[in-house]
């Protein structure tokens, strides 16, 4: 059985990224984007050659007013 957020995810319309030289690679990269509209925010969210599913950091960290960045030691919001 599916879960909840798989389910949402599902429903996105996902537009396939090229993958530019990055399908020998062995770190995952995303294969598709698409945007989440959840509520009022929307969110980038990618799709990853291993299947995983991710929400942008920046889009991520707005929705929750920019506190993200004071729950973690870092200095900046995300590391990109």
């Amino acid at each position: 059985m599916k879960k909840p957020i798989d389910m949402l995810l599902d429903q996105i319309g996902w537009t396939e990224i090229p993958s530019e030289g990055n399908a020998g690679s062995d770190l995952p990269f995303a294969t598709h984007k698409g945007l989440w509209h959840l509520g009022e925010a929307t969110l980038r969210v990618y799709q990853l050659n291993d299947g995983r599913r991710i929400i942008d950091c920046d889009d991520l960290d707005a929705l929750f007013g920019g506190t993200l960045s004071e729950l973690t030691e870092h200095d900046s919001k995300c590391d990109h």
